[in-house]
């Protein structure tokens, strides 16, 4: 559906059904205030990787004969919302979804790693407000390569409510049958207790461990289709038997992890 270029510059996560649901739009869920998460010099997880795929799905509208709904998740204040275009779909987490969305992240890290870093990114941006800045400020790098901002938990906070969103159609009968969480930042290199190599929640195990909990949901698979190795979500869902992660990428690569053939 978007160029093999254009898929290579971004988070695309898709969701489905076994059912064939062609004739249903697949739903892309998508947050235009991911760039409030950014650092600031140059650095590859960049916003310009979302928007990419938004402006090449948008224009995949105007002739697909597959429907689509592109679904803009940021909340009512950001002011980006403003000019996005007139068919795309303007649906914030309401406090209930955001709230379970946390809960899972605290099941599946540290909730000592959750909490820290809600309170990291709370602390830092009401200082700058009382000292009359910008709310939105650069706090620093959890590792070598992964940064945070004021707005980085809040960013995470609704890319985990979109992943978990799209299972929820999946399973809805009398909704879609495939979604799609286009977000960032990545999050499979994500551990149990640390943020590592971008990622600073993981996304796909919280969304895993949320769709087991579903009425009649068998085994789930993650699969995942990248350069590197997703360590983060191997580490988690090794206590889950119900979920299974299979993985293809290029060794040897960051995390220099799963090896060929390699099974936990």
């Amino acid at each position: 559906m978007v160029p093999k270029s254009t898929c290579r510059a971004a988070a695309v996560f898709l969701i489905a059904a076994s059912s064939d649901a062609l004739s249903l739009p697949t739903r892309v869920l998508y947050d235009s205030s991911n760039y409030l998460h950014r650092d600031m010099k140059y650095h590859p997880e960049q916003a310009a990787r979302i928007d990419a795929c938004v402006k090449k799905l948008s224009l995949y509208m105007e002739t697909a004969l597959q429907p689509l709904e592109l679904i803009d998740v940021a909340p009512t204040q950001s002011e980006i919302l403003s000019s996005q275009k007139e068919n795309h779909i303007k649906k914030p987490f309401m406090a209930g979804s955001l709230s379970h969305a946390r809960s899972l992240l605290i099941e599946v890290h540290s909730e000592e790693l959750v909490e820290s870093l809600e309170t990291k990114c709370r602390t830092s941006k009401d200082r700058r407000i009382e000292e009359g800045k910008n709310a939105l400020g650069f706090i620093g790098y959890l590792d070598d390569d992964t940064f945070m901002t004021t707005e980085s938990y809040d960013v995470c906070l609704r890319a985990t409510a979109s992943w978990i969103e799209c299972v929820d159609q999946v399973f809805n009968a009398n909704a879609n049958n495939y979604a799609m969480a286009l977000t960032r930042p990545p999050g499979h290199h994500a551990t149990r207790t640390l943020p590592n190599g971008f990622c600073t929640f993981n996304f796909a195990a919280a969304a895993a461990v949320g769709a087991t909990r579903k009425e009649n949901c068998g085994k789930v698979s993650i699969i995942d289709w990248d350069v590197h190795y997703g360590q983060g979500v191997a580490d988690i869902i090794e206590g889950y038997p119900d979920i299974r992660y299979v993985s293809m990428h290029q060794v040897p690569a960051f995390p220099y992890q799963g090896q060929r053939r390699e099974t936990r």
